[in-house]
């Protein structure tokens, strides 16, 4: 049995190429790009912004921040990333921040407690540089924050 070539010059194919083997360096990294992206594409949009504010913060606001800070509760924020030793759900992942004011965002977080996986939803209020109220839209229940230090 004969093979036919391939290879034929008169019609146009894929990036203007008939055989991959037949591109020039420049254009096998602009393929190896688009495969790259279209692999990792979907994982890089799950990457959440980070959270407006950073660090350790306590439950009890009218505490002084050492004493706080030491008994706990507190939460943490990390990044993408919030870790609450007061509540149910140790740890949540952000999935999106939207700035609806000078100082509030809208929050939305992921969280996962073995077999349950759950969203929440809140605002967070930057009252200033060492306080932060947290505010859920299921209920309204209000959370006041203060930065250890």
């Amino acid at each position: 049995m004969r093979h036919r070539d391939l290879r034929n010059t008169d019609r146009p194919s894929l990036f203007g190429y008939d055989r991959l083997a037949e591109t020039d360096g420049e254009t096998m990294i602009m393929i190896r790009l688009l495969v790259t992206l279209l692999a990792f594409g979907p994982i890089a949009s799950a990457w959440a912004a980070a959270y407006p504010v950073t660090g350790k913060w306590a439950y009890d606001p009218s505490a002084s921040p050492e004493q706080a800070c030491r008994n706990g509760p507190f939460m943490e924020f990390d990044g993408d990333r919030r870790f609450d030793s007061g509540g149910n759900v140790p740890d949540y992942r952000n999935l999106t921040i939207s700035r609806t004011g000078p100082s509030l965002y809208r929050v939305t977080d992921l969280f996962f407690t073995g077999p349950i996986r759950g969203k929440v939803t809140y605002t967070l209020h930057l009252v200033d540089a060492d306080h932060v109220e947290m505010r859920s839209t299921l209920g309204g229940k209000l959370i006041r924050l203060r930065r250890c230090v």
